[in-house]
């Protein structure tokens, strides 16, 4: 099994302390509309079992800010997930 991996950071003006608990909350979720292709958010709640997907935070201090890279590992299963793969990779 393949997969893509892809990451995306900022530094926030916040303490991971404050960042954290905003992550977990599912009632903002909705509030991300979208980014490219990847569409924005309609419900969330949390789930025992991920779908192949892996997603990873991590906090980084700088001065008085944090670093936040967070990382996702789509893991191809079909056909068809192999394709977007290669279509991700070009």
């Amino acid at each position: 099994m393949q997969s893509i991996r892809f990451s995306c950071e900022a530094i926030l003006q916040r303490t991971p302390e404050d960042i954290s608990p905003q992550i977990l909350d599912a009632s903002k979720w909705p509030d991300f509309t979208g980014f490219g292709l990847i569409p924005g958010i309609k419900n969330a709640e949390f789930e025992i079992r991920t779908t192949g997907i892996d997603e990873t935070w991590e906090f980084r201090t700088i001065g008085n800010a944090t670093k936040v890279i967070r990382s996702f590992e789509l893991h191809t299963k079909s056909a068809v997930d192999r394709h977007l793969r290669q279509i991700v990779r070009a």
